[in-house]
């Protein structure tokens, strides 16, 4: 096994099942707001080692172009998330409306 890809593996494990594990045990957490607090906010700070997964796929596949296709693709999903927010407002305008 490659070394960049034993760390993209380890990478993508622990920044998916370290946040699980936080939130799991978030929800065990009777009462103490200030330790969810704490569990929840651990969990968005690992979730962050993913990254580390897919942007070793944009080196791999197009090295000379991995910069553009990243800027292109966050460009992408932020626009998706503008729309998905606008469309969360719109649906709950109406469920309030009716």
């Amino acid at each position: 096994m490659d070394n960049e890809v034993g760390l993209a593996f380890l990478a993508c494990v622990s920044g998916s099942l370290i946040p699980a594990g936080c939130l799991v045990a978030t929800g065990y957490v009777s009462c103490n707001v200030l330790l969810a607090v704490i569990l929840i906010i651990a969990a968005i700070g690992f979730s962050g080692i993913t990254t580390a997964c897919w942007t070793v796929n944009h080196l791999d596949l197009a090295p000379r172009y991995a910069g553009e296709n990243i800027v292109i693709i966050t460009i992408i999903i932020i626009i998706k998330r503008i729309k998905q927010t606008n469309l969360i407002h719109l649906q709950s305008s109406h469920s309030r409306a009716s």
